[in-house]
Formats: C-alpha cells, sequence, structure tokens
C-alpha cells in the first residue's frame, strides 16, 4: 500500500524495486495505490516511467489498485491517465481504478487478503488522513 504524494519517475523506480523485493520475500504482491486531490497529475515522464513500472511488474503483481479518493477534475484526470496505460499494456498488467477506501477493502477482501485493522494501521502511518480523504 502506498500513498501518492509527489509522482516522478525516481519513485516509480523506488516502487518497482521494492516489489521485486517484496514478491522475493513473500511471493505475489497485491499493490493499491492512494491518490487524493492533492496529489499533483502525473506528467508526461512519470506516465512513461508508470507504464514502463507496469510492464517490468506484471509478473510480480497478483493484483494492483488505483484509489482516487475525491471526485474533483483532478481525479478524472488521473481516471484518464490510467484508462490510458491500462489500453497502452493491452491485458497485460492490469490495474485496476477504485474511487474510495471502501472498494480497496473490499478488492482485498476478495483477494484473501486480512484487512481487518488496516484502515487504522494505515492512519497511524499517515498513508490515510481522514480530514484529507
Amino acid at each position: 500500500m502506498i500513498r501518492w504524494l509527489e509522482p516522478s519517475p525516481e519513485a516509480m523506480g523506488k516502487l518497482g524495486r521494492k516489489i521485486i523485493e517484496m514478491n522475493s520475500a513473500h511471493g505475489p504482491v497485491l499493490l493499491a495505490a492512494i491518490v487524493g486531490g492533492d496529489c499533483p497529475v502525473f506528467d508526461t515522464a512519470t506516465r512513461k516511467a508508470l507504464a514502463t513500472f507496469f510492464d517490468e511488474s506484471e509478473s510480480v503483481l497478483e493484483a494492483s489498485w488505483t484509489v482516487l479518493l475525491g471526485h474533483t477534475l483532478r481525479q478524472s484526470m488521473f481516471r484518464s491517465i490510467f484508462a490510458g496505460i491500462n489500453l497502452l499494456m493491452g491485458r497485460r498488467a492490469q490495474n485496476d481504478t477504485l474511487g474510495s477506501i471502501d472498494a480497496m477493502l473490499d478488492a482485498f477482501t476478495d483477494k484473501g487478503a486480512p484487512v481487518e485493522g488496516l484502515v487504522d494501521s494505515l492512519e497511524q502511518a499517515q498513508v490515510l488522513v481522514p480530514e484529507q480523504d
């Protein structure tokens, strides 16, 4: 689980390395990237890095979701970005877009991942900030 605060090609590279590391230690990875209304829209270089990330990570990701919090124009732009990347990648490395934390919890539950206490844990780690989300 990550919270996108400042997307960049460098951040995508770090995330890719971490996903591979986690896969080596634990097996296939479930990834949820939480994007709040304050996250800047990805520039062209970051969008390309994101597509590369999905291409390189498809074999180690069991599933991935982008959780877009809020219903602003910015979030609509993010939906378009992820839809475009999914089209570009074809059926490989599918990343589903979700609109709420509840939808993310349902998706994790559907994959058999434990979710009890997850929201509290994410709030303590400041991945979720209730007054901002």
